[in-house]
């Protein structure tokens, strides 16, 4: 049979994207499926333009049909590799007792979240995340609709692998900050509304914080020692506040 009668080998059917591994480029990498592409026709999968820093087994893999045809193979999930920060919180809150959505979130509100921003739709998207990826298994929905989420054994290896790893540098976003930054842009009456309406949710934190520190250091001594942290933050905000100039005249004041 001459080359031009020759039947063209099938062209690469793109995959889904996985970000599974370091040194994957998902703008600029991608996986695909060759069939008939390797020795006997198995199929074969390949990350076209591999970096060097990606292991072989991500770029050149034999896997039977069972495998590539199902999808969640090559979904990005969260595991041990990739979980983020928000996620494995909240897999540290079931590390006691399966608890639903709504207690998590009030615990939430009630501690990290003086540190550590969080929505409520956040933590419900994270959770049903957590699930899919089998590192917690969710219940029946019972009383107001509520459904209890429990840690399972691999949803524990993956906090503590979390847990283990060295914290990356910290994001500080401070709104009230922000706002003073450009302070100098402001008229007094207004510089003075923001220091008061600060001073109470700070005075506010305060108060609480130092409410619950006994009690928090007596069952737990290092989260009452970031406790402490907060109630020198407080106190510093507060201190800080009071030194704050305020100018009567201010040439570069908006009209």
């Amino acid at each position: 049979m001459s080359d031009e009668n020759r039947t063209p080998p099938p062209a690469p059917k793109e995959m889904i994207r996985t970000e599974a591994t370091n040194g994957f480029h998902p703008g600029r990498d991608r996986l695909t499926f060759c069939p008939g592409s390797s020795p006997g026709g198995v199929p074969q999968i390949s990350l076209m333009s591999p970096p060097a820093a990606v292991p072989a087994y991500y770029y050149t893999c034999l896997c039977d049909i069972s495998i590539w045809m199902e999808l969640k193979t090559f979904q990005s999930g969260l595991s041990n590799r990739n979980l983020n920060d928000t996620a494995a919180s909240l897999l540290g809150f079931l590390l006691t007792e399966p608890k639903s959505g709504w207690d998590i979130v009030q615990d939430v509100e009630a501690s990290i979240g003086y540190f550590w921003n969080l929505t409520r739709s956040q933590v419900y998207r994270e959770l049903r995340s957590l699930g899919e990826a089998g590192l917690v298994e969710v219940g029946e929905t019972g009383a107001r609709d509520r459904r209890p989420y429990a840690i399972t054994d691999a949803g524990r290896e993956a906090f503590f692998a979390w847990l283990k790893k060295e914290p990356g540098l910290d994001i500080v976003r401070m709104q009230g900050l922000l706002k003073f930054f450009f302070g100098d842009y402001l008229d007094e009456d207004t510089l003075k509304r923001f220091v008061t309406v600060q001073k109470i949710k700070h005075e506010r934190h305060l108060a609480y914080f130092k409410e619950i520190l006994p009690a928090v250091e007596a069952e737990h001594p290092i989260c009452g020692h970031t406790l402490r942290f907060g109630i020198r933050h407080e106190e510093a905000m507060l201190e800080w506040l009071d030194e704050l100039p305020l100018v009567a005249a201010r040439a570069n004041s908006s009209p």
